[in-house]
């Protein structure tokens, strides 16, 4: 009994008869290749087989939580400058200056 498989459908047959009702396609021969039955015989068409789809390749990478935590910081480091003049600013507006006469 030989098993075959056509684009993710398995069957198994058991006679010629079998094989030489089975759909025209390319059927997984083993050895990592694909070959081409035209529905009455095997022709001399091969394919390599068509790389497997894994979870692990389509899900998404971890987020790397230091490189986000070093950024942060170092973005709120370059902002601190502009916060200290701002608060600077308006603190010398809402502090009434007083002249000194002398």
């Amino acid at each position: 009994m030989s098993n075959i498989t056509v684009a993710g459908q398995s069957t198994t047959a058991t006679t010629p008869a079998a094989v030489a009702s089975a759909p025209a396609g390319w059927y997984d021969i083993g050895s990592g290749r694909r070959r081409w039955f035209d529905g009455r015989g095997w022709t001399d068409h091969y394919a390599p087989m068509p790389p497997e789809t894994t979870a692990a390749s389509s899900r998404r990478h971890p987020a790397d939580h230091g490189f986000h935590l070093i950024m942060t910081v170092m973005t709120l480091c370059a902002w601190l400058p502009v916060w200290a003049i701002a608060a600077g600013w308006s603190a010398a507006r809402r502090t009434p200056h007083r002249m000194i006469r002398s």
